[in-house]
Parts: C-alpha cells; structure tokens; sequence
C-alpha cells in the first residue's frame, strides 16, 4: 500500500525503507516492526541505520501506536478465547486483524464499547443490535399473541410511571 503522505520521501533509499514497511504491514495485516522492515532493508543491501530511522518517521507519519504487539496476530479466533492486546501510552488500542475479521470489522470502522464490572466490553453495532432484538424477542410474541405492539405496551408502562411519578 503507498500511503499519500506530505512527509513521505520522494525517492531513494529512504523511500524504499518506507515501501518495505508498507509491504510487510500489508501482507501480515499489522504494523510492521522495526526489526522486520530493517531486516528486510539490510538483505537488500541498505544500511541498518537508516532503516532504524526511516522506520521511526514512517510509523509516526502512519501515526501508529509506540508500541505495537510484537507477537504475530492469532490466525483465527474461537469464542471466549482470551487476547493480549497492547494499549499505547496515548491510550491507542490495537486489534490484531483476526479480531477484526472475528468482528466481521472494516478497518476504520466503529465499535460500540461499555464498562460491565470494571471489564470494557466491544462489540460490533449490528451485532448488538441483534442481541437486543433477540433478547426482545418473547416479549415481542408476548404482545402479538393479545394484538398489540411493543411499542403500544411500552407507551402503556410509560403513562403508568408518569401517572405513579415515578
């Protein structure tokens, strides 16, 4: 992927250490690490100390966490299995990309997160959004059997708590 940054170099070796990075972080679908991009830089006959540096402006100009993960990210993900995951200094999360897939999770795309006894629970909208419909769904045949709506039986409990004052 060739990432369209203002401070990304026009040519040259530092450009090529850029290219590496972008390639390995491509192909393992996270961050690169600097080990691994100047690895790939020195086989190719670069000199390790511009690969170190080039590295660092290029994970900045990604504005990627300080500290990625450095274990390679789990091929696939089973239910309640438990990760390690890196919180940044800046308070940044990285999710290794099984979990995104798991999560069925654009990157760039948005979670829904909250606090359940001191645990920070994310989930997918569309998915929450589901368990609420599924966790709503006696009461929904509940009504159907007596005709109504939820919505109807809802604004019923609502007027009976204005009334109480509830």
């Amino acid at each position: 992927m060739n990432h369209a940054l203002a401070n990304r170099p026009k040519s040259g070796a530092t450009l090529r250490v850029w290219d590496i990075a972008d390639s390995l972080t491509d192909a393992q679908g996270s961050l690169a690490t600097r080990k691994q991009v100047i690895e790939a830089y020195v086989a190719e006959g670069g000199n390790p100390n511009t690969g170190s540096t080039q590295y660092q402006y290029w994970k900045t100009a990604r504005n990627a966490p300080a500290d990625p993960p450095s274990a390679k990210a789990p091929q696939g993900l089973s239910d309640g299995e438990v990760l390690r995951l890196t919180v940044a200094p800046d308070g940044r999360l990285v999710l290794p990309p099984a979990v995104l897939s798991a999560l069925d999770l654009p990157r760039g795309g948005t979670l829904a997160a909250r606090l359940e006894g001191g645990e920070l629970r994310l989930s997918e909208p569309v998915a929450a959004l589901r368990r609420v419909q599924a966790r709503l769904q006696p009461l929904r045949e509940r009504a159907e059997q007596h005709g109504q709506r939820v919505s109807d039986e809802l604004l019923r409990e609502r007027a009976a708590e204005a009334r109480s004052g509830r």
